[in-house]
């Protein structure tokens, strides 16, 4: 018998922390001069979520 434990990923990260992670890496990169499509291009995320990003967090 296998619990379901067992089953449970212990390396999930949850959107949360995937948005805070993302967050912090947009940052950076605008520290860095980089551009909102050169950001998109480098995290692989759209260009509107990069806008969302910076527009909710006041990083402009």
């Amino acid at each position: 018998m296998v619990r379901k434990w067992v089953n449970i990923d212990e390396y999930l990260i949850s959107r949360y922390e995937q948005a805070r992670i993302n967050i912090s890496n947009v940052k950076k990169l605008l520290e860095n001069n980089k551009s909102q499509k050169e950001i998109s291009l480098i995290l692989k995320l759209s260009a509107g979520c990069i806008s969302q990003i910076i527009k909710k967090n006041n990083l402009k």
